[in-house]
């Protein structure tokens, strides 16, 4: 992968003169593998990296997504595209990276910005996965940070299908008028020595559920609220 720049000279005509600010090892997944943010460039490499500019030159942004992308199968790479979206009132700052799985069905990864941790301080990853319509393409500009936006100038997150259809992603907070469902289950050593955590708590949605088992050999029917 290599840097253009326009700032190296100029001729009487005020026309720049283009130079190469830098070359570096390990590519780029392809032409649409690229977006703007805020926080700098990001883009996904030929080895399937998710990548960012350091101070000395590309960097990956962090080793968990290598299970995470693994997913996308090599003959699709240069077909690997991605998206931003930054969304304040629903607390919404991501990058949207998708590519094709061996059956040629749409695999998308998540990078959130707003979930940072020591392992990863840019942000964590995860998967998504849409159903009743098969994401095709994203509508965006890699040249610009807010790549949509609406007549308010609200941004937004655009897809297009293989129906034909465009397809608005991230205007609710429900699936397509069908509340969300999750489960979330885990084990934490509450004893009085190496306590692994002192507290629990949660904000926004008013039907969650808690429900703890001192013991390890119950079914999930057997917990107790």
């Amino acid at each position: 992968m290599a840097i253009l720049t326009e700032l190296g000279g100029f001729n009487l005509e005020g026309v720049a003169t283009p130079i190469w600010r830098n070359t570096y090892v390990g590519g780029i997944a392809g032409h649409r593998a690229f977006v703007r943010t805020p926080y700098g460039p990001f883009w996904v490499s030929a080895a399937k990296d998710l990548m960012t500019m350091g101070a000395d030159g590309p960097i990956p942004v962090s080793r968990e997504y290598a299970s995470l992308l693994s997913e996308i199968t090599s003959s699709y790479l240069s077909e690997v595209e991605v998206s931003y979206l930054n969304d304040p009132d629903k607390e919404i700052d991501r990058l949207y990276i998708k590519g094709k799985n061996a059956s040629g069905n749409p695999v998308v990864v998540i990078h959130d910005f707003l979930l940072k941790s020591a392992q990863s301080p840019y942000g964590e990853g995860s998967d998504y996965n849409y159903y009743g319509m098969t994401l095709s393409i994203f509508v965006r500009s890699s040249q610009s940070v807010m790549s949509m936006q609406d007549a308010s100038g609200h941004p937004r997150l655009w897809c297009g299908a293989n129906d034909g259809r465009f397809y608005q992603l991230e205007d609710g907070d429900d699936d397509n008028g069908t509340e969300y469902a999750a489960e979330y289950i885990a084990l934490f050593n509450t004893g009085t020595r190496k306590c692994s955590i002192w507290g629990i708590e949660w904000q926004g949605d008013e039907k969650v559920t808690w429900q703890v088992s001192t013991k390890l050999d119950l079914t999930l029917s057997q917990l107790q609220s």
